[in-house]
């Protein structure tokens, strides 16, 4: 059996001749790669079982434009960003070519991912769908910034408007839900002000920025007019 610095060193190779190819960046000596767009990433990780030697992998879409930063996924393309099951470590060469197949995966779900999004309005649709009863905050919350942005204004106040009251089953201890829903008040009452949920968009996407460390600070976000 190989050892677990042979383990990942596999996955990280295959990664790097794969997706480095395709702009994707390691973060750190980790196994999560990500391709930056400026407001949102895409993400893929080659996510360790707790108990087996081996890897399995997500892909996802992450929006910079959240008041919270953190490397976790968005979950923007499909209901869960797995999209391999767990694949074990047997032998060197087995793994070489697992670890392979699994960076092209990879490679073609964020090809898939960035085609489904081509334009701000794209986006705004997957979001709106997802976030149609808005049980899940962080649902409803994208949903509201993308509307926006691709000049649905009163979808967006609705959105956020929804998200602001809180429900029932509200967790008592959650308090970045309390924390979103007061963000979630805070937009609903300044959507339709000239510019203003824009540059309060802006400066939260130059947060996550600095927080994840990412490369740079220039971007513009998106509006209905433009393609990315």
């Amino acid at each position: 059996m190989g050892t677990e610095r042979e383990h990942d060193r596999l996955i990280a190779n295959a990664a790097r001749d794969v997706l480095g190819t395709q702009g994707f960046l390691r973060k750190g000596r980790s196994r999560l790669w990500f391709a930056d767009y400026r407001w949102w990433l895409i993400l893929v990780e080659f996510q360790p079982s707790g108990w087996s030697r081996g890897s399995y992998l997500n892909v996802g879409a992450k929006w910079l434009w959240s008041p919270f930063s953190s490397w976790s996924f968005d979950f923007a393309f499909s209901p869960a960003a797995r999209v391999n099951g767990l694949v074990e470590y047997q032998s060197e060469d087995q793994f070489r070519t697992a670890s392979r197949e699994l960076a092209n995966t990879a490679a073609r779900e964020a090809l898939r991912l960035r085609e489904a999004f081509p334009d701000i309005s794209a986006v705004a649709d997957r979001l709106a769908d997802k976030a149609s009863d808005c049980s899940d905050g962080w649902n409803a919350y994208h949903a509201g910034v993308a509307a926006y942005l691709a000049g649905r204004t009163a979808k967006a106040e609705q959105f956020f408007t929804d998200l602001s009251r809180p429900r029932p089953d509200d967790p008592p201890d959650a308090e970045w839900l309390h924390d979103l829903r007061a963000t979630a008040r805070m937009f609903a009452t300044i959507t339709g002000e000239r510019d203003a949920l824009r540059e309060a968009l802006e400066d939260f996407v130059k947060q996550s920025r600095i927080s994840l460390r990412l490369r740079g600070s220039n971007f513009e976000l998106p509006n209905a007019d433009r393609r990315f």
